[in-house]
């Protein structure tokens, strides 16, 4: 789980990111992200129904998300994310999950 300095809860900042947040795509998930000038990066994970319709199965895809995310946030640069899960995070291995986390930290410099 992230620390709740590192989760982003604001309504405002999560619907601003919805309309005009840049974007990065993976195999694996959507991003949609604003950098900052200063500041701890904030994410928040969201997995939609439409991917399944079982709880168990979100919750997971959100889990393994969060973790490949805590173990490198160290390397990322300040930004506000919000980050789409797709059901192709239950069939990569972990190594690779965390190597499209990194990619997409270096997209955020």
């Amino acid at each position: 789980m992230l620390k709740r300095e590192n989760r982003l809860r604001d309504k405002p900042v999560i619907r601003a990111l919805f309309s005009k947040g840049e974007k990065y795509f993976s195999p694996c998930f959507l991003c949609k992200f604003f950098k900052k000038e200063e500041g701890g990066s904030r994410f928040s994970i969201v997995v939609s129904k439409k991917i399944s319709k079982k709880a168990v199965i979100r919750n997971r895809i959100k889990r393994r998300l969060a973790e490949a995310i805590r173990l490198n946030i160290a390397d990322c640069p300040p930004v506000d994310a919000v980050i789409f899960g797709s059901e192709k995070v239950l069939e990569v291995y972990f190594v690779d999950l965390e190597k499209e986390i990194l990619k997409m930290f270096k997209k955020f410099t």
